[in-house]
């Protein structure tokens, strides 16, 4: 069972692509990309003349890219340089999850991506790699900031010991606004309308935090693991 607390190691991140974690994988780096516009204007006349150096920038479009890094394997049940290289040259768009290996039912990243290359290295009397790059194809289904910032839970992962309460509270919340919280799993971990989750059995769960704002509705999540008393 991963910890909830401490430095996260770097094997505790899991990088999925077309339904299978990449096997044998040595580093994978997943980068949030904006693409920026300097917008330079003339200062008011009321200001200085230095006042106008300043340039604001502007952002015209998002993207998120990964790189991972892998050694080859004759007997590789998961995601290798075959299978990934088989994915390219279909030249299609790949599901990709990025999550926390354990304790973390739902990623934080999640989306089509497109395979933009696959490198093999062969070294003489060494092991061989291979390297894949990718890009978001559109929109993913999930990433930081995916709710608008208008709802975040105080907390992401809890482990909880049968019998144990928890109070989930928004962190994060517009004025007026009310939460509505869930359970995918209320026989594990139930939920209240206050936020206040109980541990039920051994098990996990994923508790929602749900709000509409102007029509529009915004979610949350906490991944819950009850072990047993």
């Amino acid at each position: 069972m991963l910890p909830t607390s401490g430095y996260i190691n770097g094997s505790d991140i899991l990088l999925s692509v077309g339904g299978k974690a990449v096997g044998h994988c040595t580093n994978h780096t997943l980068t949030f990309n904006s693409e920026t516009k300097d917008r330079a204007v003339k200062p008011v006349a009321s200001a200085g003349y230095a006042s106008g150096l300043w340039k604001g920038k502007g952002i015209t479009g998002l993207s998120i890219s990964i790189s991972a890094e892998g050694l080859r394997y004759y007997g590789e049940t998961e995601n290798g340089f075959d299978e990934i290289a088989a994915q390219w040259g279909v030249g299609q768009s790949v599901q990709v999850k990025a999550f926390q290996r354990e304790g973390d039912a739902s990623p934080y990243v999640q989306g089509n991506f497109v395979i933009t290359s696959i490198e093999e290295g062969a070294p003489s009397q060494d092991d061989a790699t291979y390297n894949v790059s990718l890009e978001s194809d559109g929109e993913p289904d999930m990433y930081p900031g995916k709710n608008g910032g208008l709802i975040n839970l105080n907390v992401r992962n809890i482990k909880l010991v049968v019998g144990d309460k928890f109070t989930i509270l928004p962190a994060v919340l517009p004025n007026n606004a009310s939460v509505t919280y869930s359970s995918s799993a209320s026989a594990k971990a139930s939920v209240t309308s206050g936020g206040v989750v109980t541990a039920a059995q051994a098990g996990s769960a994923v508790i929602t935090g749900s709000i509409t704002v102007d029509g529009k509705t915004y979610t949350d999540t906490c991944n819950v693991t009850v072990v047993a008393a």
